[in-house]
């Protein structure tokens, strides 16, 4: 099952934080590309997890941490605007192809360390 995994930039050390796939269905039940043989591979379920990530997960735990915020939809990702500013982006790198970064997606909170997450198949 694939695992999000962010890393904080304002530490010496990255700092790993791993959600599990029981924290991340409890916000949706997402329907899973199949891989068995119905010619979905690795690279299509890959895109389409953090699509789903960036699309369904990640707007519903921002949006309860930020109660009174808007979203607003980006071709790249959202923002969250709270009295008029920016309290929260997401940026999906990978949203019109694979970029070859070691991380796929970019979190940015207001007064939080920018978060950088890669997905993984395990």
């Amino acid at each position: 099952m694939p695992r999000a995994r962010a890393m904080s930039s304002q530490v010496d050390e990255p700092t790993l934080q791993t959600y599990d796939s029981a924290t991340i269905e409890s916000h949706a039940e997402p329907s899973v590309p199949s891989a068995d043989g119905r010619g979905k591979n690795a690279y299509e379920i890959g895109t389409w997890g953090e699509g789903w990530v960036v699309k369904k997960y990640l707007p519903t735990i921002l949006q309860e941490e930020f109660s009174s915020s808007v979203i607003r939809h980006l071709p790249s990702g959202f923002e969250l605007l709270a009295g008029g500013s920016v309290v929260a982006r997401v940026t999906w790198l990978n949203w019109s192809c694979e970029q070859r970064l070691p991380y796929d997606i970019v979190v940015e909170r207001q007064s939080s360390p920018r978060l950088f997450v890669e997905g993984e198949v395990y």
